[in-house]
């Protein structure tokens, strides 16, 4: 069968994917789930180091999917019962992936020996995937065992030890120098040879597999507590087993991409896969999936519910994925209540997904409506048709379905604003005052009311092969506006900047129409003169930041801690990747046409306003 073997880094987990070949067996990846804690305690996990486990996945020439181990060991009881934020779903998650990426895996190989406990949830992680859990080495007596990895050439060093007769002094040890000591341990205190119960933990450095000998360069060993040691690895090289050449480690550490928080709002730039260090993937699901779990991680660490986010952006390289982007989707926002989400193909883009979100812990309106009728179009994928927060409306982008039917009209913007029309009117409000109304267009640019302020996006295909998909996002208590429109024109770009903004406090929408441009920079620079002059001009700013609200310091802000989305569309999105647009929340689209649109907006003091207009 051809299988994926769990790798901890250990003696046994080496040995069991070993003994799977010997068997007949065809090895396709190793999985690691790796915490982002330098030592955490798992009952179900070694804690080998990311490090350590790409020198051994470089060390075998085999691809490794690796993930991160948030979970807890929640539920104890020997039989596992399914547990929100239990390490076993990390696994569950974990090995999806593994399925997402190599379609064609039968069967997990771990190296458990006499642990029930591990076994079973290594068991139900495979019962709900149907892949077979292969355990080689189950039921092995523990000495015999020892004897034959160390017989096979597995050379393997002990990290971490947590039992009585084990010190500091033995960390860096090979097992194979402390066979003898832990004989007498297993003697006088029933003491697993194997280490299984979590007695010691081991770092393979070598075995007849490896084409290169892991070399612990910079360690550091010390005594945790009084019953458990440990040896702190910083740096490892490799060393060539025929040559004695050293081999760069192809390490690196998994990304975290940037997240902007404010006081009372969450938002990303644009969300891939190779974000998140994953630059292998192999298919929509596998990179959407990738996504989705890179999100939870950020959700958590900045602890924002998952039912706190509100909107998601989505495009997708080829929109004939969209079925099995939506697969995926659902495990993350299956839930009563969804996100309104926009989803568009932009066919060019360097990537099979792209993703962004928005999210309020403020209290939400949902319009979530899944029936056929004449009213509005049903959903057509999991999410919600509007969300109202923070005194605005947020719809899910439109495509011109008839509702009774759920089949395309030809005149696609007028059943678009219909359908815009009947949502916004289930939820109280009227299609005026528009926030954004983002216009995404197949072929030719669509005729749009010039009230509602279109920016348009040129994609290349728009969910049921519509024309026309418009977004749009609308202020509920909206403020005086002012608008000026002017033309940037150096050698260097040409470009038409529309404006609309409040003069009092910072609010402003800024749509720039780009010509031509050569030097992405010189234009970034240009919009950066306009901003900072638009944010000198106004009186009234509030913090941003929870500790500034009772700082007693001025505030030291610049125009760019209130930008809150800028749209940045190009066909080589690449080249504005810089500036400061790196700084906030920027979504690169690849499109035909090339333009921003910025949003500014001081919420403290909209909020403010709000209040005083509707005393809520």
């Amino acid at each position: 069968m051809r299988f994926v073997s769990l790798l901890g880094g250990g003696k046994d987990s080496y040995y069991a994917l070993s003994r799977s070949l010997s068997l007949g067996h065809e090895l396709l990846c190793l999985a690691a789930l790796h915490s982002p804690q330098t030592h955490r305690d798992s009952r179900l996990f070694n804690s080998a180091s990311l490090q350590a486990v790409q020198g051994i996945s470089q060390a075998l020439d085999k691809p490794l999917v690796s993930t991160l181990l948030l979970g807890q060991s929640l539920c104890q009881e020997l039989v596992y019962t399914r547990t929100e934020g239990d390490e076993v779903e990390d696994l569950y998650e974990l090995l999806t992936l593994v399925k997402y990426r190599f379609p064609q895996v039968e069967a997990v190989v771990s190296g458990v020996v006499a642990s029930n406990y591990q076994r079973l949830r290594i068991e139900d992680v495979c019962a709900r995937l149907g892949l077979v859990s292969i355990a080689p080495l189950w039921k092995s007596d523990q000495m015999t065992l020892l004897r034959e990895e160390m017989d096979a050439g597995v050379e393997a060093v002990v990290v971490k030890a947590s039992a009585m007769g084990l010190t500091q002094d033995h960390i860096g040890k090979t097992v194979r120098e402390l066979m003898e000591h832990f004989a007498e341990l297993n003697e006088k205190f029933g003491f697993n040879m194997c280490g299984e119960g979590g007695e010691y933990q081991t770092l393979v450095i070598d075995a007849p597999l490896f084409t290169s000998k892991l070399v612990l360069v910079d360690t550091d060993i010390q005594a945790t507590s009084s019953s458990t040691s440990l040896m702190t690895i910083s740096s490892i090289e490799l060393e060539n087993k025929e040559t004695g050449a050293k081999v760069p480690l192809q390490y690196s550490p998994l990304p975290v991409p940037p997240v902007f928080k404010t006081i009372d709002h969450f938002t990303t730039g644009e969300l891939t896969a190779a974000c998140f260090g994953h630059t292998a993937c192999t298919s929509t699901e596998d990179e959407a999936f990738v996504i989705l779990q890179g999100i939870r991680s950020l959700l958590a660490a900045n602890k924002v519910a998952l039912e706190d986010v509100y909107y998601v952006h989505a495009t997708l390289q080829n929109l004939g994925d969209f079925a099995r982007f939506n697969q995926v989707y659902k495990w993350l926002f299956n839930r009563p209540g969804p996100p309104a989400r926009c989803c568009v193909e932009t066919s060019a883009q360097d990537c099979r997904v792209k993703m962004a979100l928005k999210a309020t812990s403020d209290p939400k309106k949902v319009l979530h409506v899944q029936s056929v009728s004449s009213w509005a179009p049903a959903n057509v994928g999991p999410y919600s048709q509007a969300i109202d927060t923070q005194d605005k409306l947020h719809m899910a982008g439109s495509i011109a379905l008839d509702p009774a039917s759920m089949t395309l009209v030809r005149e696609e913007v007028g059943q678009c604003l219909e359908n815009l029309k009947a949502v916004a009117g289930a939820m109280g409000c009227e299609v005026v005052n528009t926030e954004q109304t983002v216009v995404y267009y197949v072929g030719g640019k669509p005729e749009i009311p010039p009230q509602f302020h279109p920016f348009f996006v040129k994609v290349t295909r728009i969910p049921k092969d519509g024309n026309v998909e418009i977004e749009m996002h609308i202020k509920k208590n909206y403020p005086a506006m002012k608008t000026e429109d002017s033309v940037l024109e150096t050698e260097e770009f040409k470009a038409t900047l529309h404006k609309r903004f409040n003069s009092e406090w910072l609010y402003a929408q800024y749509q720039v129409e780009v010509e031509r441009c050569t030097q992405p920079a010189a234009l970034l620079a240009v919009l950066r003169t306009h901003l900072e002059a638009y944010f000198d001009s106004v009186p009234r700013k509030s913090p941003t930041m929870q500790f500034d609200l009772l700082s007693r310091s001025p505030l030291s802000t610049s125009i760019f801690s209130y930008i809150t989305e800028v749209r940045l569309l190009s066909p080589v999105p690449e080249t504005f990747r810089q500036g400061w647009l790196v700084s906030v929340p920027c979504y690169f689209v690849t499109s035909e046409n090339c333009g921003l649109l910025i949003s500014v907006e001081d919420r403290l003091q909209q909020a403010t306003q709000d209040f005083l207009q509707v005393g809520s």
